[in-house]
């Protein structure tokens, strides 16, 4: 055994021999994010890269986490469904009928304003 040795009737094992390192290829998913935020409402938006070195995105594909900051504990809520959101943007009765369970009317209008400005920048597509 030559990657030990004993000293004073103690073995040890030399260091080198007692763990391998491999270096892992990490599978990272990366993102962009952005954050609207009033005393009642926070809207936290994320979207994907569908590859970070190219600077490309998933299109309209994007997540809001809200959350009503009125009461305590705070509700918190995820949205995904970009088609929901263009709904909301667009006065869609049963969209709107759904974040008016959510939210005061200033709430949805900031969040109309909150989707609009996603649309400009190209974040929420149709």
């Amino acid at each position: 055994m030559e990657d030990r040795i004993q000293i004073n009737g103690e073995w040890y094992v030399k260091e080198s021999t007692t763990y391998e390192v491999h270096q892992k290829e990490l599978d990272l998913t990366y993102f962009e994010g952005c954050v609207y935020e009033t005393d009642k409402y926070c809207f936290e938006v994320t979207r994907l890269y569908k590859d970070y070195s190219k600077n490309e995105f998933y299109s309209s594909s994007i997540d809001i986490k809200f959350t009503d900051k009125r009461t305590q504990p705070w509700k918190m809520d995820r949205w995904d469904r970009v088609s929901w959101l263009i709904g909301v943007h667009h006065n869609d009765k049963d969209a709107l009928n759904d974040v008016f369970e959510l939210m005061d009317a200033d709430g949805v209008r900031e969040l109309k304003d909150f989707i609009r400005e996603l649309i400009n920048k190209g974040w929420i597509t149709y």
